[in-house]
């Protein structure tokens, strides 16, 4: 009669574990299926701002701000497409049209915020982004550079329309703190318990001026999940 009792209590458990299992697989299948990269999964992740193009500084704000004696000059923008090299000698393009959109090797970064750019003496370009806080940052890394790493980060290959790719120019911190941050999104395939197939947002941000990647945000259930370089 004892040895029953064990035998049934065992199977009791067994009933109660294998239920449980099931809950949480059916919770996390549901929750996959219209997941994306902005789950309490994610890394810890800046807070972005954003942005008005006609607020804030206007474009060309800093005209005339420059020194003549070391032969720069700063000027906004306008309307249309500006060519111009960068401080490596790299072609680039800038175009504004509403927003602002920072093109380099068929690379191109779209932005709310003021751009402006400051021409050496062997007529190479610095970019600044201004915040409508009064704030601005330099933009050392190109977005061709930030997608590179963004992507090597988020096992994907290309950044392009068949995964649903962009690349933005945010700002993230307060203040003086404020920073330029590229944000690379874009849609990846996971392996749900190396058996079920999910398509979610991921996303990397990359800063600017060092280009370090600041955060990586995935799916809160990743880590129940493969991630096949694609």
């Amino acid at each position: 009669m004892i040895k029953r009792m064990k035998g049934g209590d065992k199977m009791n458990k067994g009933l109660i574990i294998a239920s449980v299992f099931f809950v949480a697989l059916a919770l996390v299948l549901v929750s996959a299926e219209g997941g994306d990269g902005n789950g309490p999964g994610n890394d810890d992740a800046p807070m972005l701002i954003s942005g008005n193009p006609n607020s804030g500084n206007a474009y060309g704000a800093e005209n005339g701000s420059g020194n003549p004696a070391l032969g720069r000059e700063i000027r906004g923008f306008a309307y249309g497409i500006s060519k111009m090299k960068n401080i490596d000698g790299d072609e680039m393009e800038i175009e504004r049209d509403g927003g602002m959109k920072l093109r380099i090797r068929n690379v191109t970064a779209h932005s709310e915020f003021n751009i402006t750019g400051e021409d050496d003496e062997m007529n190479r370009t610095r970019l600044k982004i201004h915040f409508p806080n009064g704030a601005n940052s330099e933009i050392k890394i190109m977005p061709s550079t930030a997608s590179e790493r963004a992507l090597e980060r988020l096992r994907l290959h290309a950044c392009n329309e068949s995964n649903n790719c962009t690349i933005q120019l945010k700002a993230t911190g307060k203040g003086n703190e404020t920073r330029a941050m590229y944000e690379v999104q874009a849609e990846r395939h996971f392996k749900l318990f190396g058996l079920f197939e999910r398509k979610a947002q991921v996303r990397a941000q990359v800063d600017a001026e060092t280009g370090d990647i600041s955060s990586v945000g995935k799916p809160w259930w990743s880590f129940l999940a493969s991630q096949p370089a694609e």
